[in-house]
């Protein structure tokens, strides 16, 4: 039995955005495309290239604009605690979700050794 050459990345990424932006089902994409069903099958659930549509993780507490408002305020007041900051910006978000948005700007806690 021949064996089929392998799908180029250019195949590949057209396939998933006929999957995933356009809509279409697989019976569509096999007509438009003329590729076997059973190429873009497998191409479809292969894992390594689901991964760049899909967002992982729980969205964001705290929005961009939330987020340098955290940072003007903390830039102009140093010493202020995490606890201290939702309030005075009038946000609705827990100390430790400060913290780590201050973490994901490249604000750390200074150690005191």
């Amino acid at each position: 039995m021949i064996r089929g050459v392998a799908l180029s990345k250019a195949a590949r990424q057209e396939i998933l955005d006929l999957f995933y932006k356009k809509k279409l089902s697989r019976a569509q994409i096999v007509h438009t495309t003329r590729r076997p069903k059973e190429t873009i099958r497998q191409v479809i659930l292969d894992k390594k290239n689901t991964k760049i549509f899909l967002k992982r993780g729980p969205k964001l507490k705290l929005k961009q604009r939330d987020q340098r408002k955290i940072r003007r305020y903390v830039k102009q007041n140093r010493k202020t605690s995490s606890r201290k900051i939702p309030p005075a910006l009038d946000l609705q978000c827990s100390p430790s979700t400060v913290l780590r948005c201050m973490h994901r700007m490249g604000m750390h806690k200074k150690k005191l050794h």
